[in-house]
C-alpha cells in the first residue's frame, strides 16, 4: 500500500495511521515533490521546477522501482491510497501505469470544487506569495479543510491548536507550495490533467477504485461532486463518512481506516 498525502502534508502527518493499516500488509508512506520541509542535499528546490501530476506519477513510480525486487517490479501490483492532492496524483499513476497498480482509493477528491473551493486556492496562493511566513497560509488550511466540530474543539484548546498550525508553517517550503499550486490545479476542465479529464482517460475494468468524502467538506470536495466523479470513473457511490470535513483521514481515523482496508481486502 502506498499513501500519499494532501499538498501541505509530510510524512508525520501519516505516522498515527501506520500501525494500524501496516499490521497485515506493507506500507510506503510517500511524500511527492514540493510536500515537506526545507530543501536538504538530495531535495533541492530544482526538485520543485516539475511537480505536476504526471511528473509526481513518473517520481513514484521511479521510488517503487528502487524499494521492489527488481526480479518482481514489473509483476509485482501496489495499492494507491491518496488524499487530496495525493488522490489526484494516484489517478494519474492509475493513467499511466495502469499495469502496475491493483487498487486505488481516494478521498477528497471531486469532479470539481465549489464557488469557495475554487476561491481557497487562489487565496493559498496569495497567501504562499506575498505572507511574510506561512503561518497564514496554514491559518486558512486548517479553517478551510476541517468541520465545525473540530473547529470549536481547537478554540477550547487553543495550545494544541497552535501546535498544529505551527506544524504546517514549518513542515513545509515557500517554494514547493506555490509550485504545487501552481501546477497541480487545473484551471479548468479540458485541462489534460484535471479530474475529469482524468476521469475520461480512466483505464476502466482494470483498476478497482472507491472514493470516500467527509460530509461537510463544503468547499474541496463536496459530496455532490465526488458523488459526480465515483459515475464518471463506474464506481460504486462513495462512502461518505460523518461529521468531517475536507480532512476526512485525520478527523475520523478510525473509520477512514476501517474503509481503506475493507476495501483492500475485497476479492473483486
Amino acid at each position: 500500500m502506498v499513501i500519499i498525502g494532501g499538498m501541505a502534508q509530510s510524512i508525520p502527518s501519516w505516522e498515527a495511521q501506520i500501525p494500524s493499516l501496516s499490521q497485515s500488509r506493507d506500507v510506503l508512506l510517500y511524500e511527492a515533490r514540493g510536500q515537506g520541509p526545507p530543501p536538504t542535499k538530495e531535495r533541492s528546490v530544482e526538485s520543485f521546477k516539475d511537480v505536476s501530476l504526471p511528473a509526481q506519477a513518473n517520481m513514484l513510480m521511479e521510488t517503487l522501482d528502487e524499494i521492489l525486487d527488481k526480479s518482481q517490479r514489473h509483476q509485482q501490483r501496489v495499492d494507491l491510497v491518496g488524499f487530496s492532492l495525493g488522490g489526484r496524483i494516484a489517478l494519474a499513476t492509475c493513467i499511466l501505469f495502469p499495469e502496475r497498480i491493483r487498487k486505488v482509493h481516494i478521498t477528497g477528491v471531486s469532479a470539481d470544487r465549489s464557488p469557495l473551493g475554487h476561491l481557497t486556492v487562489a487565496s493559498w496562493k496569495d497567501h504562499v506569495r506575498n505572507g511574510d511566513t506561512l503561518r497564514s497560509f496554514a491559518w486558512s488550511v486548517l479553517l478551510t479543510t476541517y468541520s465545525s466540530k473540530t473547529i470549536q474543539y481547537w478554540t477550547d484548546n487553543p495550545d494544541y491548536f497552535y501546535t498544529i498550525l505551527d506544524f504546517v508553517a514549518e513542515q513545509n517550503t515557500r517554494e514547493g507550495l506555490l509550485a504545487l499550486l501552481e501546477q497541480c490545479h487545473a484551471k479548468d476542465d479540458d485541462d489534460e490533467w484535471s479530474t475529469t479529464s482524468m476521469a475520461s482517460r480512466f483505464p476502466l475494468g482494470k483498476i478497482n477504485g472507491r472514493a470516500c468524502v467527509g460530509s461537510m467538506d463544503q468547499a474541496m470536495a463536496p459530496v455532490a461532486q465526488v458523488e459526480a466523479l465515483c459515475e464518471m470513473l463506474q464506481w460504486d457511490p462513495p462512502t461518505v463518512l460523518p461529521d468531517c470535513g475536507h480532512a476526512a483521514p485525520m478527523e475520523q481515523p478510525r473509520q477512514w481506516r476501517k474503509n481503506v482496508l475493507e476495501f483492500l481486502d475485497l476479492n473483486d
